[in-house]
């Protein structure tokens, strides 16, 4: 009987492969792309040609100034640094010559907050077990091995913090952009010592001239612009992506856009976070997007039916999480063991990004439609390939839900 049952559900089941699909696929038509599209070509649609670092030979100062300081480091010292690790990378300085890169450097001072965890133990005095060596020679009293309580101490440090951007003599653009960190206390020599360190350590991923200048990728940038960010985005945990819109608006009129400057700002505005690289990335990435989605740029002077604006919010959070300890009951006498209870609450702080794309009805200059995408970032700092891939994919989110239906 089973097998009859069984032999009938599958000629059921060949019998519906054979019948026609009843779901049909429909959507709105693309709208046609401007008469001046077939003669114009549009290069922001195509990914930059991959930047040969091999040919840069030479370097000179960006503007000829050299860096500035700060209180506590003497300019000289920081233009010796970064001559001296650039020639380490097979980057002499131009002789009476125009340079191959122009280099500016920045020292500014900063203060970080440490936090130390300490293991205190309350029971010292009571001698009930443990485990260890107390500071009177015996066992270290308490309950268990939960006797102690972890306090976490809160204090301040100042850094000094080295900031390089390598820029192409060319074209003025910029090619590279990395900063590091270092402890300004000690005394002069052990703060020039700890300066050298930290330029070495900006310059960490810069492509080293070998033998017939071959390509070495960048591993990583060395901080934030952003950062770090979009570090940013780079390796993050986490999406949440939102969208609102003007829905008394026809959005199929709009057929071309153009950008309202600035193109991109920061919150803050931070320069740790301000970098041209970023701005690239992120113009590329929305341009690639729109056209996509069948909106043209506008040429020339003529002014598109879009106005769009980009931000990148970096912003500072923190989380409480609470642990529970010890606090068992038992043992033969049916008395209190293991430990006394307490709990252990820890802030942890981190870091969110955000891009947000915002688009304005040029006529009358109101915002018609809004897309941000929020992500976690990791504390670990990501490659340039890594940055781009992060933001081509954080910007499609944003926009994939445009035309709103």
């Amino acid at each position: 009987m089973p097998y009859r049952l069984i032999l009938g559900l599958l000629c059921l089941a060949l019998a519906a492969c054979q019948g026609s699909n009843p779901y049909v696929a429909s959507s709105r038509p693309l709208p046609p792309a401007p008469p001046q599209a077939a003669t114009t070509f549009d290069a922001s649609a195509y990914p930059a040609p991959a930047r040969d670092y091999g040919r840069y030979r030479s370097w000179s100062w960006r503007n000829g100034q050299l860096p500035a300081g700060s209180a506590s480091s003497d300019p000289a010292e920081l233009a010796d640094a970064v001559s001296a690790a650039l020639d380490q990378r097979g980057l002499r300085p131009a002789r009476n010559t125009r340079s191959d890169l122009l280099v500016s450097a920045d020292l500014r001072m900063e203060r970080r907050l440490r936090q130390v965890r300490d293991d205190y133990y309350p029971y010292d005095n009571y001698g009930y077990g443990g485990i260890g060596y107390n500071r009177y020679g015996g066992y270290r009293n308490g309950y268990g091995v939960y006797g102690s309580v972890p306090i976490i101490r809160t204090y301040q440090v100042d850094v000094m913090v080295v900031r390089l951007d390598l820029f192409d003599a060319g074209s003025g653009q910029p090619v590279w952009s990395a900063s590091a960190e270092t402890t300004s206390q000690g005394s002069p020599s052990e703060r020039a010592r700890a300066l050298r360190d930290a330029v070495h350590k900006a310059l960490d991923g810069y492509p080293q001239a070998e033998g017939n200048r071959r390509i070495i990728m960048l591993r990583r940038l060395a901080l934030l612009p952003l950062l770090a960010l979009l570090a940013l985005l780079g390796a993050c945990q986490s999406n949440n992506v939102t969208q609102d819109f003007d829905a008394s608006r026809d959005f199929a009129a709009y057929r071309s856009w153009s950008w309202q400057e600035p193109a991109l700002q920061y919150r803050p505005d931070d320069p740790r976070i301000k970098s041209d690289l970023t701005e690239q990335r992120i113009r590329q990435a929305v341009s690639e997007q729109l056209d996509q989605r069948g909106l043209r740029p506008a040429q020339g002077n003529a002014r598109g039916d879009l106005k769009v604006q980009t931000y990148l919010i970096v912003e500072n959070r923190q989380q409480q999480i609470t642990t529970n300890y010890g606090g068992a009951w038992g043992g033969y006498w049916g008395g209190y063991w293991g430990g006394p209870a307490y709990n252990e609450t820890r802030s942890v702080d981190y870091k969110v990004a955000t891009i947000q794309v915002d688009l304005f009805d040029s006529r009358d200059g109101k915002l018609v439609w809004r897309g941000s995408a929020e992500q976690i970032m990791n504390n670990y700092p990501p490659g340039p390939a890594e940055r781009n891939t992060a933001i081509q994919n954080t910007v499609a989110k944003v926009l994939a839900n445009y035309p709103p239906h």
